[in-house]
This record gives C-alpha cells, structure tokens and sequence, in this order.
C-alpha cells in the first residue's frame, strides 16, 4: 500500500536515475555496508523480511561497470532513495544491451 517513485532526469553530462519508496529504511550507522555481499540491515533481519543480501552489491557492480556511481539517503521509518549516476554517453549503450540490441 505504499508508494514507489522511479524518476530520470539529465544532470549535465550524467543521467540521474532514482527509486524512492517508503519503507522501513536504513539506520545511518548501517548505511556504509549495505553494498556489500550479503549485508542485510538488522531492521530487514527482524522483521523477517526474505532476502539474501547480494541485490545490492550486484546493482553497484553493474553501475560503475558502465562508468557511474550509486548513492543512497534514508531515514529510519520513512523510506530510502536510491540514486544511479551515470554518464550520459553510456546511456544508450546500457539500454540497447537492456533491450536485447547490438
């Protein structure tokens, strides 16, 4: 029943492409491992939630693969965003593989 933003937008020379939500977010001192493999936060942890860890180090592996940088804000009981950075001039690149094109 909550909301997710997915939004894009040109920032001179990089594309900024982000994904809002309101969930549970992330406590600030857990922020600085969340991109490694199979860290799950310990709000995941307890509340049960399936997962296993490795979605977001495998996102940032492919984002700096293609030149960019992921960043992350969020709040505790108010949700996170998720921003990838990437070079404008690898954008088309990345859709055309996405969309199965030479």
């Amino acid at each position: 029943g909550k909301q997710v933003e997915v939004c894009c937008r040109p920032d001179g020379d990089t594309i900024r492409l982000w994904v809002q939500d309101q969930g549970m977010g992330i406590e600030p001192d857990e922020l600085p491992h969340i991109f490694k493999k199979f860290y799950r936060t310990r709000r995941a942890e307890a509340s049960g939630e399936k997962g296993t860890g490795i979605g977001l180090a495998i996102v940032q592996q492919i984002v700096e693969a293609h030149g960019g940088r992921i960043e992350v804000t969020s709040r505790p009981g108010e949700g996170s965003c998720f921003t990838l950075v990437l070079p404008a001039s690898n954008v088309g690149r990345v859709v055309r593989k996405v969309e199965g094109q030479p």
